[in-house]
């Protein structure tokens, strides 16, 4: 499922890697690298699963890149879609 290909993106690698003290989540003080994707319509009723599949289901991968609109990289802005 998307859920669990983001979990394992995520916190599963940091776990897998024992780096939970430094990565893996959004919390404070931690190390963090990601991407920001334009914002789709939410009904309030969706699932994460049924949000994620919608965004990314739907694209082919050679475009995924046109989703992004922010990269981060150590919590640094380096990315800002124009």
């Amino acid at each position: 499922t998307y859920t669990k290909a983001l979990f394992r993106a995520t916190q599963a690698g940091a776990d897998l890697l024992q780096l939970t003290k430094s990565r893996g989540n959004f919390q404070e003080n931690k190390l963090c690298n990601f991407i920001v994707l334009e914002k789709p319509k939410i009904k309030k009723e969706d699932k994460a699963e049924d949000i994620l599949k919608r965004m990314l289901g739907r694209t082919k991968r050679e475009n995924l890149g046109e989703l992004v609109s922010q990269t981060f990289l150590n919590g640094e802005s380096v990315y800002q879609k124009s």
